[in-house]
């Protein structure tokens, strides 16, 4: 029994291995059946996916061509300027003067020292002035006390005429009565109704009624001087007070004159006094250049003068060369002839300098606009070489160079007017050219300042990418095409692509009858559906679609199918790798 087993299971042990091996053996005519196949059948050049994600993308120039750096010719408006040296000038030169007398204590600042206006710059000694304010608050305190007693006397006269008002009415009253009853007594007596003697009486009591009243209107007049005394000394001493407390604030003021603050924002020129000296106020301490805004001014020859105006643009370049972004600004101010053996002009244009780019005194360069033209062809000055008395340019034909004679025209100082010579998109050596000759195969460079930097690596890839700012350009016959993906980077969905064909140098052909249609698909998987893109013509040789569909994270294929009426001319693919 266990050596029937014992069999069986060597039996299933054998087939085992033997299925493994026959398994291999089909991998491997499997393999070897799919080379033959692909090295049969597949076109020459052709890549696979992974081949073409895993190459080199760029090839090095030809050997024995010259590295140049070049630039295609476009038509634009030209602005001809004239170019000159000057200095940045203060917009306002301020000298700083102490308004008291006193000596100088401290000194704040120095020259090249930024400044803000309010700012504290030099100090005064104080004690004498601050003296003087004491006592003016001590007189200011001795006035205040006099007008608060005034005003108690004031009342208190107040207090007396109105008691003086009450005995007067009292005594008017009781001398009216009187009165009335010396009359009566008077009558009485004639008709002999009451004796002499009570006639008499009554008489006395009119009388006394009488010196009561005159007492008491005398008194009401002496109170009402009083009150119009004590009102006269309060008003006077209200007066004191008030002056007392000008005289005070006053002196407070001229102590406050002790610290010497900026009048302006700007930057110290000069020191003119040190620490230690009595000063006055006709003594300047400090000059201050105001540089917010500030001037720059150029000397220009009479000739170009007459092309300058108000309100021409400028631009600055700090230093003495053009180096950086300059700073744009227009004339401001056209000075009569300054120099008349030079015959030149001081030409002036205001910066706000908010920056603090410039500071008095500063070496600057203008470039003063004297005019435009419209539609005009220009080049960089690197790019005119002067032959005898003719100028010309390099210009790149089929990779190759060739002299091209020109007529210039304005200038701007950096880029000159092409009357005649050249026409648009002609490439143009711009550097490099000194030792071309005719004929010369050249290729693209680049130059930096000291010269060549690196000669450029030729893509040979159609794969739009970050590596060339995802756009790419091929020559289709007797055209260029250009295509951009806008949507940057791709993403899933829809995105949107330029393209753009025009013709190419070597024979110009028409370009209003080309049209363009376009697909999407995955290499990988060729028979999934994609929604077709819609092309849209947005200029004369520029489409443009917004839906170009890429359904899922891969590499992508875009078909482009360009017509020339009804006749296909080209059918260029443009490879994009979607990231997840």
């Amino acid at each position: 029994m266990d050596t029937s087993k014992h069999n069986t299971l060597s039996r299933f042990r054998n087939f085992k291995y033997f299925t493994h091996a026959v398994i291999l053996i089909a991998l491997i005519l499997l393999y070897l059946l799919v080379q033959w196949l692909v090295q049969t059948f597949q076109k020459p050049g052709h890549m696979g996916v992974i081949e073409s994600q895993s190459m080199e993308m760029t090839v090095q120039p030809p050997q024995g061509a010259m590295p140049v750096q070049i630039e295609i010719v476009k038509l634009g408006t030209f602005a001809s300027a004239v170019t000159y040296t000057g200095s940045a000038v203060a917009y306002n030169d301020i000298q700083v003067f102490p308004r008291v007398e006193g000596w100088i204590q401290s000194m704040l600042v120095y020259p090249g020292d930024r400044i803000h206006q309010g700012q504290l710059l030099a100090q005064l000694d104080t004690k004498e002035l601050t003296s003087r304010v004491r006592e003016a608050r001590f007189g200011q305190s001795a006035a205040t006390q006099g007008y608060y007693a005034s005003l108690r006397s004031r009342e208190q006269a107040a207090a007396q005429t109105q008691r003086a008002q009450q005995a007067i009415q009292a005594a008017r009253a009781n001398l009216e009565y009187w009165q009335n009853e010396i009359q009566r007594a008077r009558t009485l007596a004639q008709e002999e109704v009451i004796t002499q003697e009570e006639a008499q009486r009554e008489q006395s009591q009119f009388e006394a009624a009488q010196s009561q009243y005159n007492q008491a209107l005398a008194e009401l007049r002496a109170a009402q001087q009083g009150a119009a005394s004590s009102t006269f000394q309060a008003q006077s001493q209200q007066a004191q007070s008030q002056q007392a407390a000008a005289a005070a604030r006053t002196q407070e003021i001229i102590r406050s004159y002790t610290s010497i603050t900026a009048p302006k924002s700007g930057v110290v020129v000069e020191r003119l006094i040190s620490p230690g000296t009595l000063v006055n106020p006709n003594t300047p301490i400090l000059r201050v250049a105001q540089i917010h805004p500030i001037r720059v001014q150029a000397n220009v020859a009479e000739v170009d003068l007459e092309r300058i105006r108000i309100g021409n643009p400028v631009k600055i370049w700090e230093g003495k060369n053009k180096t950086g972004a300059p700073v744009s600004a227009t004339v401001t101010a056209i000075f009569p002839m300054a120099n008349l053996q030079t015959r030149t002009a001081i030409v002036e244009a205001i910066v706000p300098n908010t920056e603090e780019r410039f500071i008095p005194g500063d070496f600057i360069i203008v470039d003063i606009q004297t005019g435009q033209i419209r539609d005009a062809i220009s080049v960089s000055n690197q790019a005119l070489v002067s032959i005898g008395q003719q100028q010309a340019v390099w210009v790149v034909q089929d990779g190759k160079a060739h002299l091209q004679y020109v007529t210039t025209g304005e200038t701007d100082g950096q880029r000159t007017q092409i009357v005649s010579g050249l026409k648009a998109e002609d490439v143009v050596v711009t550097r490099g050219q000194r030792d071309l000759q005719e004929g010369v195969a050249v290729v693209p460079g680049h130059y930096g300042p000291e010269g060549l930097k690196s000669l450029p690596k030729v893509v040979v890839s159609n794969r739009l990418s970050p590596e060339n700012q995802y756009q790419v350009k091929q020559t289709i016959g007797h055209y260029v095409l250009s295509a951009k993906l806008l949507t940057q980077p791709p993403r899933v969905g829809q995105n949107k692509l330029q393209v753009e064909i025009v013709s190419g140098p070597a024979m110009p052909m028409p370009t209003n009858n080309i049209s363009l249609e376009i697909t999407t698909l995955m290499p990988s998987m060729p028979t999934m559906p994609t929604p077709k893109p819609t092309v849209q013509k947005v200029g004369d040789v520029r489409f443009q679609t917004d839906n170009a569909v890429f359904s899922m994270p891969g590499l992508w294929q875009v078909n482009l199918t360009v017509k020339q009426g009804n006749d296909v001319i080209a059918t260029p693919k443009i490879e994009v790798q979607v990231p997840e």
